[in-house]
């Protein structure tokens, strides 16, 4: 089977990731995609509601998912004020916060808190987090922020509370 689609093309990945990234608030057709929890149930969502035009979309892209482990990247919503839970002697901080990527050409996200640690891989392509992507941070320690509940961090000065 052969479907015929428009795609759009873009100036930059910047704003491709932008356009894309706001592409399911803009449309009423997606309304059931936001606050979907489900990762499984959001792949089928994108489908239903038309965005992909493979009929094995839905399998390929939880396939992708599980595969790569980003089901890791979920999280629950937090708060745009900072919630400091607690502190250790090892200059570590539990927060609670969402930052917005502040750096032009993307962020590495790391193994561990500081340059020493490598990039961390999906895919076999270094984890980047696009400009303008909101991220929960929950952990600070010496200038960087564990993302998530994830074992992965960024830089702080490139991120904006």
């Amino acid at each position: 089977m052969t479907v015929k689609a428009k795609f759009r093309k873009y100036p930059s990945w910047k704003e491709s990731i932008a356009d894309h990234s706001a592409l399911f608030n803009r449309y009423a057709r997606y309304k059931n995609l936001r606050g979907c929890k489900d990762y499984k149930l959001a792949c089928q969502y994108v489908k239903d509601d038309g965005y992909a035009t493979s009929p094995t979309y839905t399998s390929s892209l939880i396939a992708l998912i599980e595969r790569y482990g980003l089901y890791k990247w979920d999280s629950t919503a937090v708060s745009q004020k900072d919630t400091t839970l607690s502190k250790s002697d090892n200059n570590v901080v539990a927060v609670n916060y969402a930052a917005i990527i502040t750096a032009e050409h993307g962020l590495n996200v790391r193994s561990g808190a500081g340059n020493s640690f490598g990039i961390m891989q999906v895919g076999g392509h270094n984890l980047v987090l696009p400009c303008g992507m909101v991220i929960a941070v929950t952990e600070e320690k010496n200038g960087w922020g564990r993302v998530g509940g994830t074992d992965g961090y960024v830089a702080l000065g490139y991120v904006k509370k």
